[in-house]
């Protein structure tokens, strides 16, 4: 006789058998119901288990199609990068082709140590974009045609990329200034759009980020609200002094941290704090003109006018002498020498404005690249020009466009040429 308790296993089957051939219907009943509660409750468990897999096994199935999703999202932001930039090279081709004029280094006691020929370098109305701390060198750009502008370390020895020059996305903003103080370098980069300072305070805003020299590990970041891009930026003892463009306020950052020490409002008459030295502050108190004050009372103590703007480069302490190239960075300039006592005019370099690059200095020595395709060196305090390095064609070309920038500290100096992507490194020696 077929039982159908036999399609509940082997043991229930025997079970059914004892109670059926001994006739104990009511106790064995009573057995067989319990068991049937036992093994309905491990069939319905069993269920759930099988389903539960069954489930995960769909959820992995999900995440992995996702994650190959993303993977294939991935390569193809980065092929269509790539393809963008091939098809699109962000930087201009060079117009020239610079050397060293024959004996001009050995007249001086300037030697060349290296030169690249694939120097891609930020063209930026902001200023700066190339610095040494006298040991390596930084710039902001790239030494491919093809990558847009990053952050790039060279060996200040060999000229050999030490870190960065990585291809960024295209359509990021791009960095457009650059400061350092030997520990740390500073970047300024722009914003995604213009924005109205009093109601767009954050998002899209231009902003500053400090980088391990050593490394290449960002330290921090801070946004300056309501700017644009950030178009000066210095160093002031422990600060950072950051002016951007349309934002409301000037702001001065914690070297270290990044953390907002002070603002300042643009319309507060107290001026761009360019440095402080012997409790005088010294800021740019419009487009063309200079403020001193006494930073205990805010007195005015002097003042000066210039026939450009000064906005190319902050005017900077060299000593006892404040050097202010004018100018912006689509024009030539003119060179001042300034007592940082009083203001009086020092010296002048020249009277035409011959003036092409920014000014660096090194040991009291002023370096800079005029119109005639010279690295001319002059003292700082007296402003008498020492030596300069005549490179050939003796002039540049397209410098409205271009950027033409130099750098030193120590005894290694950089000039870079913006219509040649060329950048030269020389030291300071007995020539």
């Amino acid at each position: 006789m077929k039982i159908p308790c036999a399609l509940y296993g082997h043991d229930f089957t025997q079970l059914c058998r004892r109670v059926w051939f001994t006739g104990r219907f009511g106790s064995g009943f009573w057995l067989i119901f319990m068991e049937l509660l036992s093994r309905t409750g491990k069939r319905e468990e069993y269920g759930m288990r099988q389903k539960a897999t069954s489930g995960r096994s769909k959820h992995r199935w999900r995440l992995w199609l996702l994650l190959a999703f993303l993977g294939v999202g991935a390569v193809g932001v980065y092929a269509g990068n790539w393809l963008y930039l091939r098809l699109n090279p962000p930087w201009q081709t060079a117009v020239a082709q610079h050397e060293v004029a024959a004996g001009a280094a050995g007249a001086t006691n300037l030697s060349l140590l290296w030169a690249r020929q694939d120097a891609y370098v930020v063209r930026s109305e902001a200023g700066i974009e190339l610095y040494t701390d006298g040991q390596d060198v930084f710039l902001l750009g790239s030494t491919s045609p093809y990558r847009p502008e990053t952050l790039v370390k060279l060996d200040g020895d060999t000229g050999e990329v030490v870190w960065g020059d990585e291809t960024r996305l295209f359509w990021l903003p791009p960095p457009n200034l650059l400061s350092g103080d030997g520990e740390r370098i500073f970047v300024g980069y722009e914003g995604w759009q213009r924005l109205d300072p009093e109601v767009d305070k954050v998002f899209g805003a231009g902003r500053v980020s400090a980088y391990d020299a050593e490394t290449g590990r960002r330290l921090w970041t801070e946004t300056i609200a309501g700017a644009r891009e950030i178009i000066t930026m210095n160093v002031d003892g422990d600060a950072l002094s950051v002016n951007g463009s349309t934002s409301d306020r000037y702001y001065q950052l914690d070297r270290a941290t990044g953390a907002v020490q002070r603002t300042e409002m643009k319309d507060s008459g107290v001026g761009y704090t360019l440095f402080t030295q012997d409790n005088r502050l010294y800021t740019r108190d419009t487009a063309r003109s200079l403020r001193v004050a006494d930073v205990a009372t805010n007195e005015r103590l002097w003042g000066r006018e210039f026939p450009l703007d000064c906005l190319y480069q902050p005017p900077y302490a060299a000593g006892n002498v404040m050097l202010v190239r004018t100018g912006d960075g689509r024009q030539s300039g003119l060179l001042y020498g300034l007592d940082l006592g009083d203001g009086d005019v020092l010296w002048q370099y020249e009277l035409e404005r011959t003036v092409t690059s920014n000014v660096a200095t090194s040991n009291g020595v002023a370096y800079f690249l005029n119109a005639r395709a010279e690295l001319v060196a002059v003292d700082a305090a007296t402003g008498a020009v020492r030596e300069g390095v005549q490179f050939v064609p003796a002039a540049l070309s397209d410098a409205a466009n271009r950027s033409f920038q130099v750098a030193a500290a120590g005894d290694l100096v950089l000039v870079y040429f913006g219509d040649s992507r060329q950048l030269f490194a020389f030291r300071v020696g007995d020539g």
